[in-house]
C-alpha cells in the first residue's frame, strides 16, 4: 500500500492510497459517502473484493470531510466531493499502472459522483458500482422527509444539521443548510442513457438515507447489464460484520460475472502501436490508451466504403467508445499495430470491422492526411498520420457486420449532401471527417469509375 498527498484544484492537500497490484486485471476506484474517509470498514470490503480478483484499487479522503485530507466538514458538498473525484483520476492519469477505461465504486454521496462522473466521461468507465447511492437531491430530501421529519425541519428552521460522528465517536459533524440547496443541483436519472456499462447497486433494506425504492428508481431505467442486490437487514452504512461479508461476496460474485459474460477486457486495451514523428518516421512504440492519454502521433487507416450510386456509407460509433462515442465515422477504421503496414492493416480491419475479407490490390488509395482532433467529450486528443483507402461495395448494408463494442449500425449518404452538409447534420459527425482534407477525399471518390 502506498500513501501520497496530492494537491485538488482549490490547492487542498488530500489524502490518497493506492494498493497497486503486479499485472494488474484492471483499476478501481472506491469512494467514501459524505463525512466518510478510506479507513471505514464498508470502504475497505470494497476495495478488498477488487484487490482480490486482481484489480489495483485506489482510495483517497475528499476535502471538507473526516479524514486527512485538508478542508473543514461544513463546507461538504456533492460539489466539491465530485471536484475531488476528478482531481484524483486525473492525477492517476499521470501514474505507470493507470490504465483506462476503469471501474468506479462509491458508498452513498461517493456513490452519486461516480455516476456523474460515469456520465461525463463515458469511455473511461469500465463498470460502476454505486453502493447506498443518493439519486438525486429531491429524492435525498423525500428519503429525509420520510424518515425523520423533525430532524429534517430543525435542520431547515436552524440552518444546522449537527451531529456525532459513528465512524469517530467524539467527532461532531455540523453540516449547513447550504447543503441541502447544492444537492438539489444534482439528478442522475436525467442522463440516465448514458450509463450503458455494467452497473452493481447495492443497499441495505433498513436503509432510510437511500431506501431500496429510491435505489430501484435507478435500476429500472439503467439501459445496460445491471445488477441490484437489498442487504437484509442492513442500514445505510454497513457495520456489522454479517453485513460486510455479504457486501465483499456480492461485490466478488458481479466481478467473476460481468467478466465471465460481457467480456469486460477491451481486446485491444495493451495493443501496441508505433509512435511517429512529423515524417511518419517510427520513433517508439506504446499503448493504445497510453498514446491516447498524452495525444502523442500514431498511425490510422480509414476505409470509405462507397456505391454505384455515389454514397458513402459511415459506421456509426459506440455509444461507450473511448473518442467521439455515439457519433458517425468511416466505414473502417483502426490503429496501424507495431510490425504492419497501412495496407496491411487496412486489409485486416477490413475483415474485423465490416466482416469483408478483400485483396490487398481491391483497396484504393485514396490520400493520406495528417489530423489532429480533440474530443470535448472524453478530452482525449486523438493525433495521427491517417492513410484512406476506399473501396467500391455493391452489396446490401444490412449484411455488414458491426464489430462487437466498436458501432451500433452504418448509415448511407449521399457525397454531394456531405459536401453541403446542414448545420444540424454536422453535429452527428466526427468534426474531422468534414474537414476540408477528408472532403477532398470525398471529391475524389465521387469522380472514381463505378
Amino acid at each position: 500500500m502506498h500513501s501520497a498527498f496530492i494537491t485538488n484544484r482549490k490547492r487542498q492537500r488530500m489524502a490518497v492510497s493506492c494498493d497497486v497490484v503486479p499485472n494488474a486485471q484492471g483499476l478501481a476506484f472506491v469512494m467514501h459517502g459524505l463525512g466518510g474517509f478510506k479507513e471505514q470498514k464498508h470502504i475497505q470490503t470494497i476495495a478488498d473484493a477488487f484487490k482480490s480478483k486482481g484489480f489495483t484499487t485506489i482510495l483517497f479522503d475528499t476535502t471538507n470531510t473526516i479524514g486527512e485530507s485538508e478542508g473543514s466538514y461544513e463546507h461538504a458538498t456533492i460539489t466539491n466531493y465530485y471536484e475531488d473525484l476528478e482531481n484524483v483520476i486525473e492525477w492517476a492519469r499521470g501514474e505507470t499502472w493507470y490504465t483506462e477505461p476503469f471501474i468506479l465504486a462509491g458508498h452513498s454521496l461517493g456513490g452519486i459522483c461516480i455516476c456523474l462522473y460515469a456520465q461525463t466521461y463515458p469511455a473511461r468507465v469500465r463498470a460502476l458500482a454505486p453502493i447506498s447511492t443518493v439519486v438525486s437531491g429531491a429524492l435525498s430530501i423525500e428519503a429525509h422527509k420520510r424518515s425523520n421529519p423533525e430532524d429534517f425541519a430543525t435542520w431547515e428552521r436552524t440552518g444546522w444539521k449537527v451531529e456525532e460522528s459513528r465512524s469517530k465517536p467524539g467527532v461532531v459533524k455540523r453540516l449547513p443548510w447550504t447543503h441541502i440547496i447544492d444537492r438539489l443541483r444534482y439528478d442522475v436519472l436525467p442522463k440516465v442513457s448514458t450509463l450503458s456499462m455494467p452497473v452493481l447497486l447495492i443497499t441495505g433494506e433498513e436503509d432510510t438515507s437511500t431506501p431500496p425504492d429510491h435505489v430501484r428508481t435507478l435500476y429500472d431505467v439503467l439501459p445496460g447489464p445491471k445488477t441490484f442486490h437489498i442487504i437484509p437487514d442492513a442500514p445505510h452504512t454497513f457495520r456489522a460484520s454479517a453485513h460486510l461479508k455479504t457486501l465483499h461476496t456480492l461485490i466478488s460474485q458481479w466481478i467473476d460475472t460481468v467478466f465471465e459474460t460481457k467480456n469486460l477486457t477491451p481486446p485491444d486495451v495493451d495493443e501496441m502501436i508505433d509512435i511517429v514523428n512529423e515524417d511518419d518516421e517510427i520513433v517508439e512504440q506504446a499503448t493504445r490508451v497510453h498514446i491516447h492519454t498524452h495525444g502523442l502521433l500514431h498511425r490510422e487507416i480509414h476505409i470509405w466504403l462507397f456505391t454505384k450510386q455515389n454514397e458513402i456509407i459511415f459506421q456509426h460509433r459506440a455509444k461507450d467508445k473511448e473518442t467521439f462515442p455515439d457519433l458517425l465515422d468511416a466505414t473502417v477504421g483502426g490503429h496501424v499495430s507495431t510490425g504492419k503496414t497501412y495496407l496491411e492493416a487496412a486489409v485486416q480491419e477490413m475483415q474485423e470491422e465490416v466482416g469483408l475479407q478483400v485483396k490487398p490490390s481491391e483497396l484504393i488509395s485514396v490520400t493520406k492526411i495528417r489530423n489532429s482532433a480533440h474530443d470535448p467529450i472524453t478530452h482525449i486528443t486523438n493525433n495521427v498520420w491517417r492513410w484512406v483507402y476506399a473501396y467500391q461495395y455493391d452489396g446490401d448494408v444490412s449484411k455488414l457486420t458491426v464489430e462487437r463494442g466498436e458501432g451500433i449500425g452504418f448509415e448511407v449518404w449521399p457525397i454531394e449532401k456531405i459536401l453541403h452538409i446542414s448545420t444540424i447534420d454536422r453535429k452527428r459527425f466526427v468534426p474531422s471527417l468534414l474537414e476540408e482534407s477528408n472532403l477532398e477525399a470525398y471529391r475524389k471518390i465521387s469522380k472514381l469509375k463505378k
